[in-house]
């Protein structure tokens, strides 16, 4: 997922789905997409989309945020875990933990 820094973001291309609750995998995920193109994010209820993807930015080695600077997500040990903060709207704000 994330190279060597524990708070580092995940870089490696492929799909990373976070869930807000890690024991259920119906729960609200968070799944961010890394392709050579860019960095997807989308969230899913029930095998449902909830939210259609939107492209984030590599902020700086811990962080992704959208073109207008008011969606943030965090990462820490080593991508395990993402906050996700939508200063705007605030909908999905939580934390949401990486299950392969």
């Amino acid at each position: 997922m994330a190279l060597n820094d524990p708070h580092a973001i995940p870089q490696i291309p492929g799909t990373y789905n976070h869930y807000s609750d890690p024991s259920d995998r119906n729960s609200l995920s968070m799944e961010l997409n890394i392709d050579r193109d860019g960095v997807y994010v989308s969230f899913n209820k029930d095998g449902h989309q909830e939210m259609r993807s939107f492209i984030v930015y590599n902020m700086n080695d811990q962080e992704y945020v959208d073109d207008t600077g008011t969606v943030g997500i965090y990462f820490d040990d080593y991508g395990k875990t993402a906050t996700y903060n939508d200063s705007v709207s605030g909908g999905y704000n939580g934390t949401y933990t990486y299950l392969p």
